[in-house]
């Protein structure tokens, strides 16, 4: 069985140290490239929407998020 792709698989979110000052706090989810490259592929694609590589029948909303900046800093 393969692993499947995160961009496809929401990050866990718990209490850890934020990327930026290292405070440990709840994190956010943060964009790893800014939305609005996720919304020029949709606007330029095809069919008007996003797939990942490991599940392709499977529409995806948005881009790669993951938690890593808290509140403050996000």
């Amino acid at each position: 069985m393969s692993t499947p792709d995160p961009m496809c698989m929401p990050s866990a979110g718990t209490r850890r140290p934020c990327r930026l000052h290292g405070a440990v706090k709840e994190l956010q989810e943060s964009h790893i490239l800014p939305r609005f490259v996720f919304c020029w592929m949709k606007e330029s694609s095809a069919t008007g929407y996003l797939r990942c590589g490991q599940q392709p029948n499977l529409r995806v909303q948005d881009g790669l998020k993951l938690h890593l900046l808290c509140r403050d800093c996000e």
